[in-house]
């Protein structure tokens, strides 16, 4: 029995021995996970080692036809503010940093790149891709949101980033801002930061936490003044490349929520035209970033600012999935949206309504039916166009990332010259007008002589003296020949006629 109860006793210390250690190992690992997730986001930092030998770094000039359109990439602080989109488990803390710029009274920019100083911190990145929006001026701060482009590729030197914008941003005369975010989660390569500038140029940047995370500036506020986040170094550092003048769309109507089984967000979506003269005569409209898991679901008609619509895209695609589809639809296209197969992206597409007579909620018109853009020609150019977004049927969601129409517009065909003055001789070859033009020495006092038109046998006078064998018409029975009636064919030198 002792060496049982022996036995016993050790067994009973070893499993003690066991107990503790994995008490003791438990304790260390729940320490380590306290510890590793204790590591939070932070507003602003200071580059990890290393990451700073980009900061001399010397910008290549744009390839033509591209110019420099704004430029503030010097003064560099060395300090960066958070700028990110984080994973899931960080929503809270997602942070938007913007800058603004001004594009001069009678120009318009077409922005194809941005350039953005930045640095890593707690961590060492590399971000996945970055998102870049444009909004509008209100008071000093971003406004409504003008455009944007998520997900692009950059180009990273160590946190100063490149960014080319395939679908360029369309920007007439105005005050702007721009903001640049980096998408990356925290727990892989910890966060980045659009670098701060010591000079401020127009208004001081801005920033927003809209989940709060970091409990200041939900919404937009000033990065210095307002929000606290690295004062004295009031602005960031960016520049800003391009082409002006025409060449890119005519307006820019910014993202759509597609919602599911109901009107998209904002529901119509606006786009401002101006500055056209003339009548429509064409209408493309390209969308940028569309994504839905079930384009068969979405119907769209497009408004123009006099009451004409179009149902331009309606239960195409089928249940292919489109993912950061850049699409355009064209009159002049070499296809037509497919009904079921895959829409292609890139592409270029003649509009289709695969379902005429799905219906849009109020406030959208009543559909007209029409279905091609040139519905539109013919029309006013200028002003608010309208988009309105549905999504027909339940289960499945998508965006736009941003949508553009290009306009061209000129004025109504020139009316008919008049008919020559009495007096004229027509002794030039007459064009398809049939009034061709007359020798200066036709005009002034004449001396008249009185014929008989060859055609009808009315008495006229023509101010040359008549030939034998040439015809002499009266004024109708000439322009009846000119216009056809008598067979005249065009570009013949042509009798004369006078009343």
């Amino acid at each position: 029995m002792g060496s049982s109860y022996k036995r016993l006793a050790i067994a009973g210390a070893a499993i003690a021995a066991l107990i503790a250690s994995a008490a003791f190992f438990g304790a260390a690992s729940s320490a380590s996970v306290a510890q590793s997730s204790s590591r939070m986001p932070s507003m602003s930092g200071r580059a990890t080692s290393g990451s700073l030998a980009v900061r001399g770094t010397h910008l290549k000039a744009p390839q033509a036809p591209s110019v420099v359109l704004y430029d503030q990439y010097d003064n560099d602080s060395l300090n960066a503010t958070s700028s990110q989109n984080f994973e899931a488990d960080f929503d809270a803390f997602d942070d938007e940093t913007a800058d603004d710029f001004v594009v001069p009274s009678g120009d318009t920019w077409n922005v194809n790149q941005v350039d953005a100083a930045g640095q890593y911190f707690n961590g060492t990145g590399p971000m996945i891709s970055a998102n870049v929006s444009f909004y509008s001026d209100s008071s000093g701060l971003p406004g409504s949101q003008v455009a944007t482009r998520p997900n692009l590729t950059v180009v990273d030197s160590g946190g100063s980033i490149v960014i080319a914008i395939p679908s360029a941003v369309v920007l007439t005369s105005g005050h702007y801002w721009v903001s640049v975010q980096a998408n990356m989660d925290f727990g892989v390569g910890g966060q980045w930061g659009f670098e701060d500038r010591t000079v401020q140029s127009n208004a001081e940047a801005a920033w927003q936490n809209p989940g709060g995370g970091f409990g200041v500036c939900p919404t937009w506020g000033g990065r210095n003044s307002t929000c606290g986040i690295d004062p004295g170094v009031p602005d960031q550092v960016f520049r800003l490349s391009g082409t002006t003048g025409g060449g890119g769309p005519t307006c820019s109507g910014g993202p759509i929520t597609i919602n599911d089984g109901g009107p998209a967000t904002p529901y119509p979506s606006t786009c401002v035209v101006s500055g056209l003269s003339g009548e429509v005569n064409d209408v493309n409209v390209t969308f940028t970033g569309l994504n839905h898991t079930w384009p068969d679901d979405i119907d769209m008609l497009l408004v123009s600012p006099d009451g004409q619509n179009a149902t331009i895209m309606s239960d195409s695609g089928g249940s292919n999935d489109l993912i950061g589809c850049d699409l355009t639809l064209d009159d002049q296209a070499s296809q037509v949206l497919p009904d079921f197969d895959q829409i292609v992206c890139p592409g270029s597409y003649m509009p289709a309504d695969y379902e005429p007579g799905d219906p849009f909620p109020g406030p959208a018109p009543t559909p007209s039916g029409n279905v091609n853009l040139s519905t539109f020609n013919g029309g006013t150019a200028n002003g608010t166009w309208e988009l309105y977004v549905v999504d027909d049927a339940g289960a499945d969601v998508g965006n736009i990332g941003d949508w553009s129409l290009n306009v061209s517009a000129g004025g109504p065909p020139p009316p008919p010259p008049p008919p020559p003055p009495p007096g004229w001789q027509i002794r030039a070859p007459m064009p398809t007008d049939f009034y061709g033009g007359a020798m200066s020495s036709d005009t002034g006092n004449r001396e008249l002589h009185p014929a008989v038109c060859s055609e009808c046998g009315k008495e006229t006078q023509v101010p040359f003296r008549p030939t034998a064998g040439k015809p002499v018409y009266c004024r109708d029975c000439f322009q009846k020949r000119g216009s056809g009636g008598g067979g005249r064919p065009a570009g013949r030198r042509s009798p004369a006629y006078l009343d």
